[in-house]
């Protein structure tokens, strides 16, 4: 089994149910061929992220939010931001 591997991040922020910014950035693990999931959430706690929305979160990578605090959210994959915000009732 393969895993598609993001090649850009997307972030956005939100406050008190309104989008205030989004930022995509490159992924800092994307040519790594292991260990990618400890080496983003490392990146995202130091990018002072809160909850992670994706598709999918392998052991390691969900492992690193649990120590990190960060929330998960999983998603059905393919889904757009925008769709996953207003049915998690993120925004209004």
């Amino acid at each position: 089994m393969t895993l598609d591997i993001p090649i850009h991040l997307r972030f956005v922020h939100v406050d008190h149910g309104k989008i205030r910014s989004v930022e995509v950035i490159q992924n800092p693990a994307a040519s790594l061929s292991h260990g990618r999931g400890p080496v983003v959430a490392k990146s995202l706690a130091n990018m002072r992220v809160n909850t992670v929305i994706s598709g999918e979160i392998g052991p390691g990578a969900s492992t690193m939010l649990n120590e990190l605090s960060i929330t998960k959210m999983i998603v059905k994959p393919g889904q757009k931001v925008i769709d996953v915000l207003k049915e998690k009732a993120l925004i209004s």
